[in-house]
């Protein structure tokens, strides 16, 4: 069991905290010196890079969502959970490689979340929160990544269904952050010439879901989070 030296600090976990969004939620956590952080993810804490603010790090092993009793075994109590796993890939229904396309951003999206969802349930306390990753662009017609907004569209039934589908009797809230595009170092390289300024900052979200993790102005359970940012500004709107 991942060790309590931190036993007076909440615990908050990030699946998927070794990517830009989980790292700035580490980040505002950690800030704060009330929280204990635990990341995890598929892949290695990069040696030598950006330094890494969680206190604990977990390396999670492919299909690691199929079964999560023995990671919640390991990670034990927490407050908070909230997941940022998952993947883009373009791809339309009548291009080659299509199905491999579509069981791939799958995993990625639904599997972690299904995971996510089913791991909060066995470790967060009662008054705590998971959140999960869907797309504000699933609200609408995807075409040319059709796989993708597919998944997405999948994360955001599992959030509206969760309250009331089997969850253990105990008080837990579920809800579902819908981003539009995350202003991120790869997605500035590979749109370098696109208006960043309707770009949401992980900053912001990160800063968000800790005023939830607060208990401060948290969303309805059930509801799905719409990220909107214009001019460098972003809102929350809850839907």
């Amino acid at each position: 069991i991942i060790a309590r030296h931190m036993a007076a600090a909440r615990r908050a976990v990030i699946m998927g905290g070794n990517g830009c969004l989980g790292r700035s939620l580490a980040a505002a956590f950690r800030k704060t010196g009330e929280w204990h952080i635990i990341s995890a993810d598929l892949h290695e804490t990069r040696v030598g890079g950006e330094m890494h603010d969680a206190h604990e790090h977990i390396k999670l092993l492919p299909g690691w969502h199929s079964d999560v009793s023995g990671l919640a075994t390991e990670i034990g109590d927490v407050d908070f959970l909230v997941s940022v796993a998952g993947g883009f890939q373009m791809g339309g229904l009548g291009e080659d490689g299509m199905e491999k396309n579509f069981s791939e951003i799958w995993d990625m999206n639904v599997g972690s979340a299904v995971g996510a969802a089913q791991l909060g349930a066995l470790t967060v306390k009662p008054g705590g929160m998971v959140v999960v990753t869907g797309a504000l662009g699933a609200l609408d017609e995807t075409p040319g990544f059709v796989g993708y907004g597919m998944a997405k569209a999948a994360v955001h039934q599992l959030v509206l269904s969760y309250p009331d589908d089997g969850i253990p009797p105990k008080e837990i809230e579920i809800c579902a952050i819908l981003p539009g595009v995350i202003d991120t170092p790869s997605n500035r390289e590979s749109m370098p010439d696109v208006d960043t300024t309707a770009w949401t900052p992980p900053s912001h979200i990160a800063s968000e879901l800790l005023g939830w993790a607060d208990g401060d102005s948290r969303p309805s359970s059930g509801s799905l989070v719409q990220i909107h940012t214009h001019k460098n500004r972003t809102e929350f709107v809850e839907a």
